[in-house]
């Protein structure tokens, strides 16, 4: 089962950036905030493998190499309100004999955070991960022919309240919606719902009382 076009994810994340990036077009800036820039970051990371069994069979010694070749660009977009943080990574996998077993897959990932409390003693945090993740975790995790995508699009507001200087306590709200593009796990799709606490106390200098709570709701279509 998937969400309907008038309840994706994405779409939320979208509109919530949007009007935060309004937001922050519109907030007077200071000499602070003058000084972040804009920031674009290649990456590329080539690797070589030998695999000894590539069917991952007992009846079959069948070996083969292959390359990995990852490039990818990273972006940190810094605005007077919110901090946007992007990254998309191109990965490829050749086989020099066994090209049947050759894939292309796709990892992106965006972070949008609140930095200026837009509500008092709260930040908000949103956005969305794609990525690659193994279907049988019988198998070895980093055969290229084992993995499908991951779509996870997230929010997560926290409060935090310093009652001393000494004294903090935070209280937390995940919540994620995960979606599967490979057949055999598109069952597996779920909401997510996370609460959690924190309380940190300081006693002496260098010693600190941390007492943390978590629990977490899933819910499968």
């Amino acid at each position: 089962a998937r969400l309907s076009p008038d309840h994706d994810p994405m779409k939320i994340v979208a509109i919530l950036a949007c009007a935060l990036a309004v937001l922050s077009a519109a907030a007077p800036r200071s000499g602070a905030e003058e000084a972040k820039r804009f920031e674009l970051i290649p990456h590329c990371r080539v690797t070589g493998w030998h695999d000894d069994n590539v069917d991952f069979s007992p009846h079959s010694g069948t070996s083969d190499y292959y390359s990995q070749l990852e490039p990818g660009m990273g972006v940190i977009i810094p605005t007077r309100i919110i901090d946007i943080k992007a990254d998309y990574t191109y990965i490829r996998y050749d086989y020099r004999d066994r090209t049947d077993l050759s894939r292309d897959y796709h990892q992106a990932r965006l972070d949008v955070s609140d930095q200026a409390e837009l509500i008092r003693n709260v930040r908000i945090s949103f956005g969305d991960l794609y990525e690659l993740v193994p279907i049988n975790l019988g198998m070895p995790v980093d055969t290229p022919y084992n993995f499908t995508q991951k779509n996870t699009a997230y929010i997560s507001p926290r409060w935090q309240k310093s009652f001393s200087r000494r004294n903090t306590l935070s209280l937390g709200y995940y919540f994620s919606r995960v979606d599967y593009t490979s057949t055999p796990r598109v069952g597996e799709d779920y909401f997510g719902h996370k609460f959690d606490s924190l309380w940190e106390l300081g006693i002496l200098r260098g010693l600190t009382f941390k007492q943390s709570n978590a629990y977490t709701i899933y819910d499968y279509d």
